[in-house]
């Protein structure tokens, strides 16, 4: 269920998302963000942001998982749901009614 879960996730972000982000672990993230610093010696907001984002998550589930670890699946399904709504609204689509940034 795991491996489902994460390539449906690597899809899913490889379909709506930024190119060359992945969510599924850390330390690309934080390669990603070292390579920017080396290449520009600066750091993004979006890769700030995504950092962030996965810190929050993390630290979000690890509370569930300890205080209510009947209710900890909710967070990731509930979020995978909102990306999913999000996706087929008219915010995720260009002018010609294409997926936003692909256009698949």
């Amino acid at each position: 269920m795991a491996a489902l879960a994460m390539g449906g996730q690597s899809g899913l972000v490889r379909a709506v998302g930024p190119p060359g982000f992945s969510t599924t672990y850390l330390t690309g993230v934080l390669t990603g963000l070292l390579v920017d610093v080396a290449r520009r010696g600066t750091v993004g907001r979006l890769s700030m942001a995504l950092l962030g984002a996965l810190v929050v998550g993390a630290a979000s589930g690890g509370l569930l998982v300890a205080h209510a670890a009947r209710a900890a699946p909710a967070l990731p399904t509930g979020l995978v749901a909102l990306v999913l709504l999000a996706s087929l609204t008219s915010l995720a689509r260009d002018a010609e009614g294409r997926l936003w940034p692909h256009g698949e």
